[in-house]
């Protein structure tokens, strides 16, 4: 299961996030609902609780009013560390529980303390909502809501929890420009997904052979993936004239996914800071060069302001994931798997990897057995 951490400060978006998600089949854990349960009344918690800030914190029903433990834990911070000793390792205990037993690749945990509550281990990446405290006061007015400023200064600044982020999302755009980023998001956290669970034990190959890497480009484009390749001048020194993805040989000292970065870079302009790695695969010997290829899988966004150098690129070739699927289109014979696009033909270790990656992430879609 592969888990994304949703959170941020008060009227950030997280209700707004969740339901987007939902709307995609995410399952989601609300980690407010999780500690009201668990202080519900007869419970051990309940009694803890009550027993910590007095009997004048329960509602005419005999449960524990929020409103009125608020009102005394934000204004006090020893009351609040004191409230938190309380819920927060219960609270992660239970929420461990409900993510063991989901179903599907990725489900998400949306928290507003999920930083300062030492809950990072529970999910797998961190999504911070962004929003400005102009916008948040607005919010505020319009809902009606009193005493935000005091519950913002209570909470942890923005830029500490972006410190911690692995995705950024500014809520403050539209709606439908969020439930756009928020797609995109979950498109590639479910890719992640795929990747790790099916190249857990990827193939590794030490034999000597000369090292290289390779950066797999990706984008989504009208709500399908797209692949970037290059077509290569008969300038190279290897793959004279040939469909490749960006990538070489790893310098002396240089890590494989720094290789492929730089040389994405060099080649057709996508800068690292642009990247999200989404998973490694498996290494790859070429035929007749002797080289071994570490291919990295990289979303990137789009649209791009690509600049292939003219030395090393003749052209891009862009080619969305459903052509990649069509049977029509792909045929393998013994070690070589070919991908006609157009009047390109794609083949030898790019086909190869193609192969690989694609018969196995998108197994119920590929045709080629």
């Amino acid at each position: 299961m592969y888990v994304i951490g949703i959170t941020g400060g008060i009227l950030s978006g997280k209700s707004t996030v969740s339901g987007f998600l939902r709307e995609l089949g995410v399952p989601v854990i609300d980690a407010d609902k999780v500690g009201h349960e668990l202080y519900r009344k007869g419970t051990e918690v309940f009694h803890e609780v009550v027993r910590t800030f007095g009997s004048d914190i329960l509602g005419e029903d005999g449960e524990i009013d929020r409103k009125k433990l608020a009102k005394k834990v934000f204004s006090d911070e020893e009351a609040l560390k004191r409230l938190n000793s309380i819920m927060h390792p219960r609270m992660k205990e239970r929420m461990a529980e409900m993510i063991n037993k989901m179903e599907g690749r990725v489900c998400a945990l949306e928290a507003a303390v999920l930083i300062e509550a030492g809950w990072l281990s529970l999910v797998d990446e961190v999504g911070v909502l962004e929003v400005g405290e102009n916008e948040v006061l607005r919010r505020a007015r319009e809902r009606g809501i009193g005493d935000v400023r005091e519950r913002m200064r209570a909470q942890l600044p923005l830029e500490e929890r972006l410190k911690y982020a692995d995705v950024v999302i500014d809520t403050s755009k539209s709606l439908e420009e969020t439930r756009r980023e928020v797609k995109i998001r979950f498109m590639e956290a479910e890719l992640r997904a795929r990747i790790r669970e099916e190249f857990r034990d990827k193939k590794r190959i030490d034999d000597g052979l000369k090292k290289a890497s390779v950066l797999i480009p990706m984008f989504i484009k009208d709500d399908e993936w797209h692949f970037l390749l290059t077509k290569r001048t008969l300038n190279v020194a290897h793959h004279k004239g040939q469909i490749c993805f960006p990538g070489g040989s790893v310098e002396e000292g240089e890590e494989p996914s720094h290789a492929c970065l730089r040389e994405a870079f060099e080649e057709v302009g996508i800068r690292k800071e642009d990247v999200r790695i989404l998973g490694e695969l498996d290494d790859m010997r070429t035929l007749t060069s002797e080289f071994v290829i570490t291919p990295f899988v990289g979303s990137i966004p789009y649209p791009y302001d690509f600049k292939p150098d003219p030395s090393e690129v003749e052209r891009l070739i862009i080619i969305p994931l459903s052509h990649m699927l069509e049977r029509r289109n792909l045929w393998k014979d013994g070690e070589t798997f070919t991908i006609r696009y157009g009047d390109d033909v794609i083949w030898g270790a790019t086909g190869r990897i193609l192969y690989n990656f694609l018969s196995k992430i998108f197994k119920e879609s590929f045709e080629l057995k």
